[in-house]
């Protein structure tokens, strides 16, 4: 199975059963100063961030180590999802860690289920807010964003502010996407269905 058929039976395994109350679901979404993309973010309706990397069969797990490091300063849970070629191994090496694991083949089959990340970064969070985001919170629209998210960083304390902020940004900046995706799609998400949450469109569709 390639990447792009392991996203549409994800995400409708997302919203069956897994987060089916979920407020935002979110695919391609840069995290990391850009120089990550989730493959599919979800903002569960207890407002988590839950991260689902993809490794398909065309995949190589070279850069999974350094993902995963980046996955856990940022989201609250990650999953990884694979088909047949990666099966045994992340049964073996995710097996003590908190990351959960999905694999899917003819049927979905959460293999295990994610813990709560300990710690995340506040550098991390504070790269899915905008400009715009943090003019709206007062800051000097003059300065770089750089300098304004590093002043917001040592101005935040607690962390779960940041996390918050993080949230509400995404929310902003993806849910009319999303809301097109499910007014669209049928009882299965199509590989086209795909495009309401990838490409540009005329959000009055």
């Amino acid at each position: 199975m390639d990447e792009k058929i392991l996203k549409t039976r994800l995400i409708d395994y997302i919203l069956g059963c897994k987060y089916p109350k979920c407020k935002l679901i979110g695919v391609e979404v840069p995290f990391v100063s850009m120089k990550r993309r989730v493959d599919v973010l979800v903002i569960t309706g207890a407002k988590e961030l839950v991260a689902f990397e993809i490794k398909s069969d065309l995949d190589s797990l070279r850069r999974l180590h350094d993902q995963i490091k980046d996955y856990k300063k940022t989201f609250d849970k990650l999953y990884i999802v694979t088909s047949a070629k990666y099966k045994d191994i992340c049964d073996k090496d995710l097996h003590n860690t908190s990351v959960g694991y999905i694999y899917i083949n003819g049927k979905i089959d959460e293999r295990k289920k994610a813990k709560p990340t300990k710690k995340l970064d506040k550098e991390c969070l504070a790269r899915f807010l905008l400009k715009t985001d943090l003019v709206d919170l007062g800051y000097n629209k003059c300065d770089t964003v750089e300098h304004i998210r590093n002043e917001l960083i040592k101005d935040v304390k607690n962390i779960e502010t940041l996390r918050k902020l993080a949230i509400d940004s995404l929310l902003q900046r993806y849910s009319k996407r999303f809301a097109l995706f499910k007014k669209h799609k049928e009882r299965k998400t199509l590989l086209s269905d795909l495009d309401y949450l990838t490409k540009d469109f005329d959000i009055s569709l």
